[in-house]
């Protein structure tokens, strides 16, 4: 059999209909590879866009790793084609991180960034990895301890912090402080374990010193109607009830498929009037 038939339709659309089919349905592009030549040539790049360390589809990160110490593709290929990186877990990535580190500074477009490694308790060891990378979407384990004028935040527009405990000196004002600063920064999202009065503070704070945040979102598993009353009348709060984390990996995967669910696939989202029971309008998460 020829590696690599004549087409029957014209080569433009041809490959359309072949990137579309490999966009919304990645799990197709290793058979749609074996098609022919030309095929292979059209989506190897495709099968790297969305990566992750987890089975949650797309291309796990131990074959990007291969494909990277292995050689013959250029690190310009990975900086093209990478766009989603998934990384959470223990996994293990050799003496100093210098696995994770090889990962990062090679898939430099990154558009959408998760980081949910539990044992990295700070940014900064992966800052000289993390320069070219300009994010659009940033999910993080907890709040990033940096100067907000880093170049990591220079193109962010969402930002995710899974835990955001209200501890440490001037946290509750460090925070809003550090948001307000963000250049490009739409929509904060933020996990709450338990509702007191000091997490409707800090959301007071938020909403009145960052004026660009177009919306400002708390992430619970709790009854949102248990959530105080924030005293402040701004329709850019809102409450996601979230079914838990498998609900957020399945919205993140869809997201990455040109499906918008930044946050999760099967939560609610409330404003505080709708909490309390009461009839509101919200503004869209995106």
């Amino acid at each position: 059999m020829d590696s690599n038939p004549s087409p029957f339709f014209p080569p433009e659309l041809e490959r359309e209909i072949f990137e579309t089919a490999a966009y919304h349905d990645p799990a197709m592009i290793y058979g749609l590879s074996l098609v022919c030549r030309r095929v292979h040539k059209w989506l190897d790049g495709m099968k790297y866009a969305t990566v992750t360390s987890l089975a949650i589809g797309g291309c796990p990160v131990h074959i990007l790793l291969q494909a990277i110490q292995s050689g013959p593709r250029p690190p310009s290929f990975f900086h093209h084609h990478v766009r989603n990186l998934y990384l959470a877990g223990g996994r293990d990535w050799g003496p100093n991180n210098d696995d994770l580190g090889q990962v990062l500074s090679v898939c430099s477009g990154l558009r959408n960034l998760v980081l949910l490694l539990l044992d990295l308790h700070s940014l900064e060891p992966l800052l000289p990895a993390l320069a070219a990378i300009k994010p659009r979407r940033l999910v993080l384990v907890r709040e990033p301890l940096l100067d907000p004028h880093t170049p990591l935040f220079a193109s962010l527009t969402h930002l995710h912090v899974v835990s955001v405990p209200l501890r440490g000196p001037n946290y509750s004002l460090r925070l809003p402080s550090f948001l307000a600063q963000l250049p490009v920064l739409t929509h904060f999202a933020m996990g709450v374990i338990v509702f007191h009065r000091a997490n409707a503070a800090l959301a007071k704070d938020i909403l009145v010193q960052c004026q660009s945040l177009q919306a400002l979102i708390f992430v619970t598993t709790a009854d949102v109607k248990r959530f105080p009353s924030i005293d402040h009348d701004d329709t850019r709060f809102l409450l996601y009830q979230q079914a838990g984390h498998d609900d957020f990996i399945r919205g993140w995967v869809a997201e990455t498929r040109g499906r918008d669910r930044p946050l999760g696939s099967c939560g609610r989202v409330y404003c505080q009037e709708e909490a309390r029971g009461d009839s509101a309008t919200f503004p869209l998460l995106d």
